[in-house]
Protein backbone atom coordinates (compact mmCIF):
# COMPACT_ATOMS: atom_id res chain seq x y z
CA UNK A 1 0.00 0.00 0.00
CA UNK A 2 1.13 3.55 -0.73
CA UNK A 3 2.55 5.51 2.20
CA UNK A 4 1.50 9.16 2.30
CA UNK A 5 2.91 12.11 4.25
CA UNK A 6 0.53 14.27 6.30
CA UNK A 7 1.55 17.59 7.85
CA UNK A 8 0.05 19.14 10.97
CA UNK A 9 0.28 22.17 13.22
CA UNK A 10 -0.62 22.41 16.90
CA UNK A 11 -3.31 25.01 17.60
CA UNK A 12 -2.59 27.11 20.67
CA UNK A 13 -4.49 29.84 22.48
CA UNK A 14 -2.28 32.79 23.47
CA UNK A 15 -4.54 35.49 24.97
CA UNK A 16 -1.67 37.82 25.90
CA UNK A 17 1.75 37.59 24.23
CA UNK A 18 3.36 39.66 26.98
CA UNK A 19 2.30 37.17 29.66
CA UNK A 20 3.64 34.24 27.62
CA UNK A 21 0.84 31.92 28.77
CA UNK A 22 -0.65 29.45 26.31
CA UNK A 23 -2.67 26.29 26.13
CA UNK A 24 -2.96 23.73 23.32
CA UNK A 25 -6.48 23.23 21.99
CA UNK A 26 -6.15 21.02 18.91
CA UNK A 27 -4.52 20.20 15.61
CA UNK A 28 -4.91 21.31 12.02
CA UNK A 29 -3.95 18.56 9.56
CA UNK A 30 -2.97 19.31 5.97
CA UNK A 31 -3.84 16.37 3.75
CA UNK A 32 -1.86 15.37 0.64
CA UNK A 33 -2.40 17.39 -2.53
CA UNK A 34 -3.13 20.58 -0.60
CA UNK A 35 -6.89 20.42 -1.19
CA UNK A 36 -8.14 19.17 2.16
CA UNK A 37 -7.67 20.58 5.64
CA UNK A 38 -9.16 19.05 8.80
CA UNK A 39 -9.32 20.63 12.23
CA UNK A 40 -9.39 18.48 15.35
CA UNK A 41 -10.21 20.28 18.59
CA UNK A 42 -10.07 19.11 22.17
CA UNK A 43 -11.38 21.99 24.26
CA UNK A 44 -10.98 21.85 28.04
CA UNK A 45 -12.89 24.90 29.19
CA UNK A 46 -11.55 24.79 32.74
CA UNK A 47 -8.03 25.28 31.36
CA UNK A 48 -9.15 28.14 29.14
CA UNK A 49 -11.00 29.89 31.96
CA UNK A 50 -7.93 29.58 34.18
CA UNK A 51 -5.85 31.23 31.44
CA UNK A 52 -8.32 34.01 30.67
CA UNK A 53 -12.04 34.09 31.60
CA UNK A 54 -12.85 35.84 28.30
CA UNK A 55 -11.86 32.73 26.31
CA UNK A 56 -15.10 30.98 27.26
CA UNK A 57 -16.89 33.25 24.76
CA UNK A 58 -15.25 31.58 21.74
CA UNK A 59 -17.74 29.51 19.69
CA UNK A 60 -15.40 26.69 18.79
CA UNK A 61 -17.55 24.88 16.22
CA UNK A 62 -18.09 28.11 14.29
CA UNK A 63 -14.39 28.96 14.57
CA UNK A 64 -13.35 25.54 13.18
CA UNK A 65 -15.74 25.88 10.24
CA UNK A 66 -14.51 29.39 9.40
CA UNK A 67 -10.84 28.39 9.74
CA UNK A 68 -11.29 25.35 7.49
CA UNK A 69 -13.00 27.41 4.78
CA UNK A 70 -10.33 30.12 4.94
CA UNK A 71 -7.39 27.72 4.88
CA UNK A 72 -8.79 25.72 2.00
CA UNK A 73 -9.20 28.90 -0.07
CA UNK A 74 -5.61 30.15 0.18
CA UNK A 75 -2.37 28.75 -1.33
CA UNK A 76 -0.71 25.91 0.54
CA UNK A 77 2.49 27.84 1.20
CA UNK A 78 0.60 30.62 2.99
CA UNK A 79 -1.54 28.54 5.32
CA UNK A 80 0.74 28.33 8.36
CA UNK A 81 1.46 32.07 8.28
CA UNK A 82 -2.28 32.71 7.94
CA UNK A 83 -2.96 30.56 11.01
CA UNK A 84 -0.36 32.52 12.99
CA UNK A 85 -1.85 35.93 12.24
CA UNK A 86 -5.53 35.73 11.26
CA UNK A 87 -7.24 34.10 14.22
CA UNK A 88 -5.80 35.75 17.34
CA UNK A 89 -5.78 34.66 20.15
CA UNK A 90 -5.64 31.27 18.39
CA UNK A 91 -2.32 30.70 16.66
CA UNK A 92 0.21 28.02 15.74
CA UNK A 93 3.96 27.46 15.51
CA UNK A 94 6.11 28.32 12.50
CA UNK A 95 7.25 24.73 12.01
CA UNK A 96 4.86 21.93 11.07
CA UNK A 97 5.09 18.32 12.12
CA UNK A 98 4.41 15.31 9.94
CA UNK A 99 3.43 11.67 10.07
CA UNK A 100 3.07 8.82 7.57
CA UNK A 101 -0.03 6.72 6.97
CA UNK A 102 -1.25 4.12 4.50
CA UNK A 103 -4.99 4.23 5.23
CA UNK A 104 -7.70 6.50 6.64
CA UNK A 105 -7.77 4.36 9.77
CA UNK A 106 -4.05 4.89 10.29
CA UNK A 107 -4.49 8.63 9.71
CA UNK A 108 -7.10 8.79 12.47
CA UNK A 109 -4.94 6.68 14.80
CA UNK A 110 -2.06 9.12 14.29
CA UNK A 111 -4.31 12.12 14.92
CA UNK A 112 -5.73 10.54 18.09
CA UNK A 113 -2.22 9.83 19.33
CA UNK A 114 -1.05 13.37 18.63
CA UNK A 115 -4.04 14.85 20.42
CA UNK A 116 -3.38 12.64 23.44
CA UNK A 117 0.31 13.60 23.60
CA UNK A 118 0.07 17.28 22.69
CA UNK A 119 -3.38 18.53 23.71
CA UNK A 120 -5.32 16.33 26.15
CA UNK A 121 -4.63 16.98 29.84
CA UNK A 122 -2.34 14.41 31.49
CA UNK A 123 -4.15 11.95 33.71
CA UNK A 124 -4.29 13.20 37.26
CA UNK A 125 -2.29 11.02 39.62
CA UNK A 126 -2.26 13.20 42.76
CA UNK A 127 -5.52 14.21 44.39
CA UNK A 128 -5.77 17.21 46.67
CA UNK A 129 -7.67 16.26 49.79
CA UNK A 130 -10.76 18.35 50.46
CA UNK A 131 -10.83 18.97 54.21
CA UNK A 132 -14.11 20.84 54.15
CA UNK A 133 -17.29 18.81 53.69
CA UNK A 134 -16.93 15.05 54.20
CA UNK A 135 -16.06 13.11 51.05
CA UNK A 136 -18.33 10.17 51.86
CA UNK A 137 -21.86 10.25 53.27
CA UNK A 138 -23.76 7.27 54.63
CA UNK A 139 -26.01 7.19 51.55
CA UNK A 140 -22.98 7.29 49.28
CA UNK A 141 -21.42 4.38 51.19
CA UNK A 142 -24.66 2.38 51.03
CA UNK A 143 -24.95 2.89 47.27
CA UNK A 144 -21.32 1.90 46.82
CA UNK A 145 -21.95 -1.34 48.76
CA UNK A 146 -25.00 -1.98 46.55
CA UNK A 147 -22.91 -1.50 43.40
CA UNK A 148 -20.24 -3.84 44.77
CA UNK A 149 -22.84 -6.50 45.58
CA UNK A 150 -24.15 -6.24 42.02
CA UNK A 151 -20.56 -6.49 40.69
CA UNK A 152 -20.75 -3.16 38.83
CA UNK A 153 -18.39 -1.12 41.04
CA UNK A 154 -15.07 -0.35 39.39
CA UNK A 155 -11.74 0.19 41.12
CA UNK A 156 -10.27 2.98 38.98
CA UNK A 157 -11.17 5.40 36.19
CA UNK A 158 -10.21 2.91 33.47
CA UNK A 159 -13.18 0.78 34.56
CA UNK A 160 -15.54 3.40 33.08
CA UNK A 161 -14.88 1.87 29.66
CA UNK A 162 -15.56 -1.62 31.07
CA UNK A 163 -19.21 -0.93 31.93
CA UNK A 164 -18.45 -0.24 35.57
CA UNK A 165 -19.37 2.58 37.95
CA UNK A 166 -16.50 4.61 39.39
CA UNK A 167 -16.45 6.85 42.45
CA UNK A 168 -14.97 10.31 42.99
CA UNK A 169 -15.09 11.30 39.32
CA UNK A 170 -13.28 14.64 38.67
CA UNK A 171 -15.73 17.04 37.00
CA UNK A 172 -13.53 20.15 37.34
CA UNK A 173 -9.77 20.13 37.77
CA UNK A 174 -9.78 23.89 38.27
CA UNK A 175 -11.93 23.75 41.40
CA UNK A 176 -10.95 20.23 42.48
CA UNK A 177 -14.59 19.09 42.33
CA UNK A 178 -15.60 15.44 42.24
CA UNK A 179 -18.93 13.73 41.61
CA UNK A 180 -19.80 10.87 43.95
CA UNK A 181 -20.21 8.40 41.07
CA UNK A 182 -19.96 8.23 37.28
CA UNK A 183 -20.83 5.66 34.64
CA UNK A 184 -20.72 5.63 30.87
CA UNK A 185 -22.55 4.27 27.85
CA UNK A 186 -20.95 6.42 25.17
CA UNK A 187 -22.02 9.55 27.03
CA UNK A 188 -20.85 10.13 30.58
CA UNK A 189 -23.37 10.24 33.43
CA UNK A 190 -22.55 11.59 36.89
CA UNK A 191 -24.33 11.01 40.19
CA UNK A 192 -24.38 13.09 43.37
CA UNK A 193 -25.92 11.95 46.66
CA UNK A 194 -27.52 13.91 49.49
CA UNK A 195 -28.34 12.12 52.73
CA UNK A 196 -30.96 13.98 54.79
CA UNK A 197 -32.21 11.13 56.95
CA UNK A 198 -32.72 12.05 60.59
CA UNK A 199 -32.69 15.78 59.79
CA UNK A 200 -35.11 17.78 61.95
CA UNK A 201 -34.13 21.21 60.61
CA UNK A 202 -31.89 22.60 57.88
CA UNK A 203 -28.70 23.81 59.49
CA UNK A 204 -26.29 26.17 57.75
CA UNK A 205 -23.94 23.22 57.25
CA UNK A 206 -26.60 21.18 55.44
CA UNK A 207 -27.58 24.14 53.28
CA UNK A 208 -23.91 24.62 52.35
CA UNK A 209 -23.63 20.92 51.55
CA UNK A 210 -26.68 21.09 49.27
CA UNK A 211 -25.27 24.19 47.57
CA UNK A 212 -21.95 22.40 47.06
CA UNK A 213 -23.71 19.39 45.52
CA UNK A 214 -25.63 21.72 43.22
CA UNK A 215 -22.40 23.40 42.11
CA UNK A 216 -20.78 20.05 41.32
CA UNK A 217 -23.79 19.10 39.19
CA UNK A 218 -23.60 22.44 37.41
CA UNK A 219 -19.89 21.98 36.68
CA UNK A 220 -20.68 18.51 35.35
CA UNK A 221 -22.48 20.05 32.36
CA UNK A 222 -19.15 20.11 30.54
CA UNK A 223 -18.33 16.42 31.03
CA UNK A 224 -21.87 15.16 30.36
CA UNK A 225 -22.29 16.89 27.00
CA UNK A 226 -23.54 14.64 24.23
CA UNK A 227 -26.38 12.84 25.98
CA UNK A 228 -25.08 12.31 29.50
CA UNK A 229 -27.22 12.98 32.56
CA UNK A 230 -26.59 14.62 35.93
CA UNK A 231 -28.41 12.52 38.52
CA UNK A 232 -29.07 13.45 42.14
CA UNK A 233 -29.90 10.64 44.57
CA UNK A 234 -31.50 11.83 47.80
CA UNK A 235 -32.93 10.29 50.95
CA UNK A 236 -34.77 12.03 53.80
CA UNK A 237 -36.88 11.26 56.82
CA UNK A 238 -39.18 14.22 56.22
CA UNK A 239 -39.05 15.80 52.78
CA UNK A 240 -41.20 18.76 53.82
CA UNK A 241 -38.46 19.88 56.24
CA UNK A 242 -35.62 19.61 53.72
CA UNK A 243 -37.42 20.87 50.61
CA UNK A 244 -35.17 23.98 50.23
CA UNK A 245 -32.05 21.81 50.14
CA UNK A 246 -33.52 19.46 47.55
CA UNK A 247 -34.68 22.44 45.47
CA UNK A 248 -31.07 23.64 45.34
CA UNK A 249 -29.92 20.26 44.05
CA UNK A 250 -32.83 19.96 41.58
CA UNK A 251 -31.77 23.23 39.96
CA UNK A 252 -28.76 21.61 38.27
CA UNK A 253 -29.88 17.97 38.04
CA UNK A 254 -31.42 16.28 35.01
CA UNK A 255 -33.09 13.71 37.25
CA UNK A 256 -33.68 13.44 41.00
CA UNK A 257 -34.06 9.99 42.56
CA UNK A 258 -35.74 9.64 45.96
CA UNK A 259 -34.66 6.43 47.65
CA UNK A 260 -38.01 6.42 49.48
CA UNK A 261 -39.83 6.09 46.15
CA UNK A 262 -39.93 2.65 44.54
CA UNK A 263 -40.86 4.30 41.26
CA UNK A 264 -37.69 6.37 41.39
CA UNK A 265 -35.56 3.37 42.38
CA UNK A 266 -37.00 1.40 39.45
CA UNK A 267 -36.09 4.29 37.13
CA UNK A 268 -32.51 4.31 38.44
CA UNK A 269 -32.25 0.54 38.07
CA UNK A 270 -33.49 0.70 34.47
CA UNK A 271 -31.00 3.45 33.63
CA UNK A 272 -28.06 1.57 35.14
CA UNK A 273 -29.11 -1.75 33.58
CA UNK A 274 -29.32 -0.18 30.11
CA UNK A 275 -26.22 2.02 30.41
CA UNK A 276 -23.98 -0.76 31.70
CA UNK A 277 -25.38 -3.29 29.20
CA UNK A 278 -26.31 -5.75 31.94
CA UNK A 279 -27.93 -9.03 30.94
CA UNK A 280 -29.95 -9.20 34.17
CA UNK A 281 -31.70 -6.38 35.95
CA UNK A 282 -30.24 -5.10 39.20
CA UNK A 283 -31.95 -6.03 42.46
CA UNK A 284 -33.28 -3.39 44.83
CA UNK A 285 -30.69 -1.72 47.07
CA UNK A 286 -30.71 -2.51 50.76
CA UNK A 287 -30.71 0.83 52.55
CA UNK A 288 -31.52 1.93 56.06
CA UNK A 289 -34.50 4.04 55.03
CA UNK A 290 -36.84 6.00 57.23
CA UNK A 291 -40.27 4.63 58.08
CA UNK A 292 -41.66 8.09 57.32
CA UNK A 293 -41.53 7.52 53.61
CA UNK A 294 -42.56 10.07 51.06
CA UNK A 295 -45.19 9.07 48.54
CA UNK A 296 -44.41 9.12 44.82
CA UNK A 297 -47.13 11.69 44.26
CA UNK A 298 -45.80 14.07 46.91
CA UNK A 299 -42.25 13.83 45.66
CA UNK A 300 -43.18 14.33 42.04
CA UNK A 301 -44.80 17.63 42.97
CA UNK A 302 -41.36 18.79 44.07
CA UNK A 303 -39.48 17.12 41.26
CA UNK A 304 -39.89 18.87 37.88
CA UNK A 305 -37.99 16.22 35.94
Amino acid sequence: MKTTDYYFSVLRVVPNVMRGERVNVGLVVFHPGGHDVTIHLHIIKDRLRALDPNLSAIKWDAWAMQAKESLTAIPVENRVHFLQTAFSPITTDTQTGWFKATSEEEVQDNIDGLLKRLVVSPQRVIRIENKGLPRTTKLQAELKNWFKAQKIMGKNMDDLSRSQIVSEYPVSLETDSYADFAFKNGALHVMETMDLRGVNYLSARLRNQAAFKSIVLDQAREVTQGGGQRIAVVSASDYSLVKPAIKMIERNADDVISMESQEDIDRLIRRLTEALHLTTQLSNPTLNLSHNKITDVAFNKMNPF
